[in-house]
């Protein structure tokens, strides 16, 4: 069972029209990585940046900022 997921980047900036891809790690209890395990992505304000549920950032809007 997944006890942490890390993203990468961590952070990013982006421009108005600009994407970045994002990938994402779940560990275990150990740290091992797990695979197969289903991630999904989802936008905290999709005006700001959209992204796809497997992690293609884009920006959407002139200015803000957001998690994803």
């Amino acid at each position: 069972e997944p006890v942490a997921v890390f993203v990468a980047p961590a952070s990013l900036e982006l421009r108005a029209g600009e994407a970045v891809q994002l990938t994402a790690q779940s560990n275990d209890a150990q740290g091992q990585a797990i695979g197969g395990a289903e991630l999904e992505f989802d936008s905290g304000a999709p005006t700001i940046a959209d992204v796809t549920r497997e992690g293609l950032v884009s920006a959407t809007g002139p200015v803000g900022a957001t998690e994803i």
